[in-house]
């Protein structure tokens, strides 16, 4: 009976190594990550930092201050390149993270900062000017989001937000002071909190004193080998040209008189 109790205590020892084995080294915990992105969208960021070996998890510090550390706000279980939401506009952010294993957090990687905002509104569209006398009326569509609108123009074409500048423009409303004869070329931009549009198609207009109406009340009476002729005064006119000849229908081809005086005067 004694032979076989030696015998049992024998395997016991072995099966336990004796507890002098050793037990295996320890899983160190992950590098620090490095951030390679950061991108503030409305009321979010996007946050992108390279993989790390050995990582199973990232977690991400943030905060309104610099300097956040681990005891800053925290996502556990973070993805490089997910959306991070919930925002304030306009508020800067600073952010840090970590990698995770089985061995531990690593240091927090060096800290970045973004500020969420409104996206800037789209481009104008439908732009259309039309030329008056020392003046141009510039027309658009609305903007979704746009708060106001800039205008830039010049007299070469190719106008960039480096032209001469009208800011908190309205659609539809008169450029003045401009260059009769001389063509302008525009463009406009949308504004709001998140920036200013790219410029809109450009569009030209060359400012011009209006044509004249036709002089009315004209009246003829016959003399002599001569006439008289009369009509009522037209606004903004400088001369008057009579055209004559023998045949119904007379038009700027006939005859002209007055072509070398200064002005025809009204008789």
């Amino acid at each position: 009976m004694k032979k076989y109790l030696l015998l049992f205590l024998s395997i016991v020892l072995v099966g336990c190594g004796g507890g002098n084995g050793s037990s295996g080294s320890a899983i160190p915990a992950p590098g620090t990550p490095t951030l390679v992105t950061i991108i503030g969208g409305d009321a979010k960021v996007t946050l992108g930092w390279a993989a790390v070996s050995g990582a199973t998890s990232y977690n991400v510090y943030y905060g309104t201050k610099v300097g956040v550390s681990t005891a800053g706000a925290k996502i556990t279980g973070a993805t490089s390149g997910n959306v991070i939401t919930g925002f304030t506009n306009g508020a800067a952010y600073y952010f840090v993270v970590t990698a995770v294993n089985a061995g531990g957090e690593s240091p927090v990687s060096i800290e970045v900062s973004a500020t969420p905002q409104v996206p800037a509104p789209g481009v104008p569209s439908g732009v259309a000017v039309i030329g008056g006398d020392a003046k141009v009326n510039l027309g658009w569509a609305a903007v979704t989001g746009a708060t106001s609108y800039n205008i830039y123009y010049g007299t070469v074409a190719g106008v960039t937000t480096t032209g001469t500048k009208i800011a908190g423009a309205t659609s539809g409303n008169a450029i003045t002071g401009l260059a009769n004869g001389v063509t302008y070329y525009f463009v406009v931009t949308a504004v709001s909190a998140g920036g200013e549009s790219p410029v809109s198609s450009e569009v030209s207009a060359k400012p011009n004193i209006p044509p004249l109406r036709a002089p009315s009340g004209v009246t003829v009476t016959g003399g002599d080998a001569q006439v008289n002729l009369g009509w009522a005064a037209v606004t903004g006119a400088t001369s008057y040209n009579i055209y004559y000849g023998t045949v119904a229908g007379v038009t700027t081809t006939g005859t002209k008189i007055c072509r070398e005086l200064l002005i025809c005067p009204v008789l």
